[in-house]
């Protein structure tokens, strides 16, 4: 199976300041270096890697009316295309020129060409790392799955505000059937490796 990596949501808005997840990935510094990990492994091998964040255009365009937090985003201006919100971490091995791909909501394929541009790679398995395990991690599994994808998640490339809510959004993925396999980033990348499969 061909095989893409999607780096979600590693961007300053929410990965560092006053960011939801900022003090777990603070606290669990191993989750940026495994997702470093992945980045290099899928670069080497020339797989497609999709850097994916949350960004808004200033009319807030593909924003789901009703978002519980809507209001409040557009008033306070967040994660507007050009801001600081949606800038990569500095220790995420993004490099310019690379695919990004912006969503306007928790799941990782609204209001954006992601599936597209996944089909036309003729892309058939999703491995998942990123922010939050229980948003757009998750969400993100769900609809993978519906658009008939082979789901990888890796747990310790993943995080959320809490361990709990990490916790919970593996747990959840699991127990509903939206993923077919959780790994380890050396698990992931020793299988791959070891695999006479692995497409390029």
């Amino acid at each position: 199976m061909k095989k893409a990596l999607l780096v979600v949501d590693y961007i300053a808005g929410i990965g560092s300041d006053q960011g939801s997840c900022a003090s777990y990935l603070q606290s669990h510094p191993n989750i940026v270096a495994n997702t470093n990990h992945l980045i290099d492994f899928f670069r080497s091998h020339k797989l497609p890697i999709f850097f994916i964040r949350l960004a808004f255009d200033t009319n807030y365009t593909n924003l789901p009316q009703h978002a519980p937090k809507g209001a409040f985003l557009k008033k306070e201006r967040k994660f507007l295309l050009g801001s600081k919100d949606v800038e990569f971490l500095p220790n995420l091995h993004y490099q310019h020129g690379d695919t990004i791909i912006n969503k306007t909501y928790g799941d990782i394929f609204h209001g954006n060409q992601l599936l597209a541009a996944l089909k036309q790679e003729k892309i058939e398995e999703l491995v998942l790392t990123g922010i939050s395990t229980n948003n757009a991690i998750a969400n993100g599994a769900a609809t993978a799955m519906k658009h008939d994808f082979y789901v990888v998640v890796i747990e310790d490339a993943c995080g959320a505000a809490s361990e709990y809510n990490h916790r919970l959004g593996l747990e959840f993925m699991q127990q509903s059937q939206q993923v077919n396999e959780v790994l380890q980033a050396v698990d992931y990348i020793s299988k791959s490796t070891l695999s006479s499969k692995i497409s390029y």
